[in-house]
């Protein structure tokens, strides 16, 4: 009745869940630990794959679909992400300047874009296939690492 179809439904889920991840914004923006940020690294990323638990089904959805080239999909996942991005961008940049290096704008966005990606195809897996193969609280912690090491400027 309000929906045009069941694709206009979930897109308008996905908007509203891409207003859940201000949260995760929020854990970038406030001060890290820039020597020794696996805390903070591991709060952001649980933060991010807890919003995709609680909705896979509509986030991967919303992926498929802009994958798929539809425009308006491919733009809702770009204006959830492109925050994201930027935000955890800065943060990298801001650990490279407390080392004393320099890591350009695009540069340390072309990590922050590796970095989500790689934790939202994570957060996108099957948990059951995760709990048959891996263990889950490993790969959390190794995403965190990864996240760690690219802010500390070392990996």
């Amino acid at each position: 009745m309000y929906f045009d179809d069941v694709s206009d439904l979930i897109y308008q889920m996905s908007a509203e869940i891409g207003d859940e991840f201000q949260s995760v914004i929020a854990i970038i923006d406030r001060p890290w630990d820039l020597e020794n940020p696996q805390k903070d690294a591991h709060e952001f990323v649980v933060a991010f794959n807890n919003i995709w638990s609680k909705n896979r089904e509509v986030l991967t959805y919303r992926n498929l679909e802009a994958d798929l080239g539809n425009p308006r999909f491919d733009q809702l996942w770009r204006a959830t992400l492109r925050p994201i991005v930027a935000h955890l961008g800065d943060k990298i940049r801001e650990g490279a300047k407390a080392r004393g290096r320099y890591i350009s704008v695009m540069d340390s966005r072309c990590r922050a874009v590796t970095l989500t990606s790689a934790m939202e195809r994570f957060s996108a897996s099957n948990p059951r296939v995760i709990a048959e193969e891996l263990d889950y609280n490993r790969l959390i912690t190794a995403l965190a690492e990864l996240v760690a090491n690219t802010v500390r400027c070392t990996g």
